[in-house]
């Protein structure tokens, strides 16, 4: 895993991701800055619209109230609506002149007003300030029989605010005024300048159930909800599919809530194209990460893991095909024809090395064969010489067929390994020849060859100076009682061969100058026939496979060979 993260194609994107993603993250950090400072900016802007429009209309309430009072208490009002059945008919038109000409004033002054009237029940009659004195319509009726006496408030009639101040008088009678509020006017002081239309503003009256202008119908009931009594927020709403964001402020003096309601994709028409600029941005970014590392992957990833791959085999050993460069960049190429190159050489050498080693190994052996062939031929010949001498036939044919047989295995060198078995039956040959010449002396409890090994392929010539030793220096000088033992050991990677004897002139000091023997030999030792054998086998299968000096158990000294499996069941004899 930790090499996967240290890989050139992790840091290269690694480095990228910190080259893009700052930008990535400042485009987005702008855009968040830029919507909050519009949404700051225009919920300043509406709130304070919609304070003022609140503000302004409190106090032109406040206003109508007094200037109801004040008609109310005018002496030429009162004196119409106390004297009006004892004046004549020009009084009395005088008199509704005169009224007349003071709703319109008051009206013409104050522009939150669209209408005033001025009622007297008893008569039926109004008088307004345009200029009309008719009679009392139903619908106004209906509203002056829910007024308490004296009573002076805001109430809605019609879908339109209405301002009313009742005045009784002695003996039951009584008069009162209506001021019909102008709802375009007010609202008209809180709505914003926007072009498209797409701002509304409005008035909810919580105590009537009612919103103004009504004509608003893109506003659903859901609006009430949103508003209890005393509410001052400001909050995104979504109302009939359309976001809005919400400015409310509510008044205690008129118990309405003046609303302001700003379409979201309008007003914030800037940070919006934004935010899509910058998803659509950070998906290209993305899109190119994912592009990058797909070229960065074929371009040099790619190349790099396949050199890693060679070099990492030609390590192991295991030198592989040569690289296909043909796609690769010109740096990656170059390195792909130098690794080429140095492979074709490193093979060469193995060849050539292999080829020196063959050669070393047949002249160590034809060494073997030359220390061998001249020293036995003598003493085999004196042993028959003598057999023949006193007359001992049987005893000569049986060594001249020994001798045959084992003249005939070392004189062939057309082979450099041989199977198991014909180099188990050469050296038993040897033995044999050895028990003739001590007469009974030496005592051999030779195991049989395993069948499982029979075929294991295996240098020429490896058993026999391991024989030889045993007789020369172990146990010739036991005098007749001399043992030789030879047994197998088997794993699965190995194969270990065990020559002992009972020698008992073999010290300690001669044991560990054997073994620095094998370690270190001089070239004079490497005539030697254990060490010549030695150094066949290690370099047959490697540092593993070699000989071993240990003392035995019978007395004398014990030789572990070990031999690799190459080869096992399948390898033919190689020339």
């Amino acid at each position: 895993m930790r090499r996967k993260w240290n890989s050139l194609f992790t840091r290269l994107i690694l480095i990228f991701l910190a080259a893009v993603l700052p930008i990535q993250i400042g485009n987005q950090v702008l855009n968040n800055w830029l919507y909050g400072n519009i949404r700051n900016n225009a919920v300043t802007y509406a709130s304070a619209k919609v304070y003022e429009a609140r503000t302004e209309l409190e106090e032109a309430v406040e206003i109508i109230r007094d200037q109801t009072q004040f008609i109310l208490q005018n002496s030429k009002v009162r004196d119409f609506f106390v004297f009006r059945e004892n004046l004549t008919n020009a009084e009395r038109y005088e008199m509704i002149k005169n009224v007349m000409d003071l709703l319109y004033y008051l009206h013409s002054v104050n522009p939150y007003l669209a209408e005033i009237r001025l009622c007297y029940p008893e008569s039926g009659m109004e008088i307004t300030a345009s200029g009309q004195y008719k009679a009392i319509e139903s619908e106004m009726y209906a509203a002056l029989s829910g007024l308490e006496r004296t009573a002076a408030r805001l109430y809605d009639r019609e879908g339109v605010l209405h301002f009313g101040s009742l005045v009784a008088s002695t003996g039951g009678k009584y008069m009162y005024l209506d001021a019909e509020l102008n709802m375009d006017h007010i609202t008209e002081g809180m709505r914003l300048a926007d072009p498209s239309g797409g701002t509304r503003s409005m008035i909810v009256n919580h105590q009537a159930g009612r919103m103004y202008p009504e004509q608003d119908s893109v506003l659903p009931e859901e609006l009430f909800a949103l508003l209890d009594s005393g509410t001052e927020e400001t909050t995104e709403v979504t109302l009939n599919g359309t976001e809005y964001l919400m400015i409310a402020s509510y008044s205690d003096v008129l118990a309405c809530s003046f609303v302001e309601l700003l379409p979201v994709r309008q007003v914030f028409a800037l940070p919006i194209l934004l935010r899509r600029y910058v998803s659509l941005l950070t998906a290209l970014v993305f899109a190119g990460i994912v592009l990058y590392s797909v070229i960065i992957y074929r371009k040099i990833q790619f190349p790099v893991r396949s050199l890693v791959r060679h070099f990492e085999e030609a390590t192991a050993e295991n030198l592989s095909e040569p690289v296909n460069s043909n796609s690769y960049i010109y740096e990656f190429r170059m390195l792909a024809d130098s690794y080429n190159r140095m492979n074709e050489r490193v093979q060469k050498l193995i060849r050539d090395n292999y080829e020196a080693t063959i050669r070393c190994q047949q002249a160590e052996l034809k060494q073997l064969h030359a220390q061998i062939n001249p020293h036995f031929l003598y003493n085999s010949f004196f042993i028959l010489r003598h057999s023949i001498t006193e007359g001992r036939y049987a005893h000569a044919e049986r060594l001249t067929d020994y001798l045959g047989k084992y003249f005939e295995y070392i004189t062939d060198q057309s082979h450099t390994m041989v199977r198991l078995q014909k180099e188990y039956d050469f050296a038993v040959t040897y033995l044999n020849i050895q028990l003739i010449r001590f007469e009974g002396g030496i005592a051999a409890d030779i195991e049989a060859l395993p069948d499982e090994i029979a075929r294991l392929s295996v240098p020429h010539l490896i058993l026999q100076p391991l024989f030889e030793n045993a007789l020369e220096h172990g146990i010739v000088t036991r005098n007749g009682e001399g043992i030789i033992r030879l047994r197998f050991e088997i794993s699965a990677r190995y194969v270990r061969i065990l020559v002992e004897d009972n020698g008992s002139l073999l010290t300690d000091e001669q044991l560990q100058r054997m073994r620095d023997m094998l370690l270190l030999p001089t070239p004079e030792q490497e005539q030697h026939a254990l060490v010549n054998t030695h150094m066949r086998l290690k370099s047959t299968w490697g540092d593993s496979c070699g000989l071993a000096f240990d003392r035995s158990e019978l007395g004398g000294l014990r030789v572990t060979m070990t031999v690799g499996r190459t080869g096992f069941e399948t390898a033919e004899e190689k020339s």
